[in-house]
């Protein structure tokens, strides 16, 4: 997909945890181009997450039938999240809390 498709667009961000059954949160945003990365930015909570090339080719339009789950939301991406390990030295903070 093409960036301009984005443009004044709802993304949503599916995020699912890997070590929980059923633990998903859906954020809604924007995702902009800085330089050569994407960034998903969610206004509401003040934070951004860096978005990895491949997985914007992975967004898809939402459906009708799922736009009120999605948050009304234009398009959607899908991220999962497992386990930390110690040494968080390569990680980039993004300012997002996942409840426990």
């Amino acid at each position: 997909m093409d960036m301009t498709d984005f443009k004044d667009k709802l993304i949503a961000l599916v995020v699912w945890n890997l070590d929980k059954e059923d633990d998903v949160h859906v954020y809604i945003g924007s995702l902009i181009s800085q330089e050569a990365d994407y960034i998903f930015k969610n206004e509401m909570k003040g934070w951004t997450v860096q978005i990895q090339a491949d997985k914007v080719d992975s967004i898809k339009k939402v459906t009708n039938d799922l736009k009120s789950t999605l948050l009304n939301a234009d398009y959607a991406i899908n991220l999962t999240i497992g386990d930390m390990v110690d040494d968080q030295g390569d990680f980039i903070p993004t300012g997002m809390k996942w409840h426990n």
